[in-house]
């Protein structure tokens, strides 16, 4: 089993309870992610990389979608529907969290960042309702 900050990355639950206690590990790691990632060994940080990279640049055959899919409806009938959506969301984030690490640690995102920060030619909006009327003609004639 995979653990970053001693915290397993693929852990499989079997009661109600450790779903709960598997999302907040995954808080905690997003959390101490957030925090130490400059002082984080490069192990560690390619195990991350390397997580993120096996769910995102994988292409799935159909039957892992398929046995995706029946492991997420029996899990949804086993936990309810709410924990499982709050697992995949956590898991959504994690994931996110990686991937920003990843772009601000290249140093062409960096350098694009600086430039889209210094852009000044940016105009504000001004009155949110008056940005909307003007999006569309239907819209104005409906105020």
């Amino acid at each position: 089993m995979a653990t970053i900050f001693s915290i397993p990355i693929d852990n499989e639950s079997n009661e109600k309870k450790e779903i709960y206690s598997l999302l907040e590990k995954l808080k905690e790691l997003q959390y101490k992610i957030e925090k130490n990632w400059d002082n984080l060994p490069d192990e560690e940080k390619e195990r991350l990389i390397n997580y993120y990279y096996k769910f995102v640049d994988k292409n799935f055959t159909f039957w892992e979608k398929f046995k995706g899919s029946f492991s997420l409806f029996i899990y949804t009938l086993k936990y309810g529907f709410q924990p499982v959506l709050e697992l995949a969301n956590e898991m959504y984030n994690l994931l996110n969290l990686i991937s920003d690490k990843i772009e601000q640690e290249n140093p062409e995102y960096r350098k694009f960042l600086k430039e889209a920060l210094k852009d000044n030619n940016t105009e504000t909006i001004g009155n949110i309702d008056e940005f909307i009327k003007s999006l569309d003609t239907k819209t104005n004639q409906n105020f």
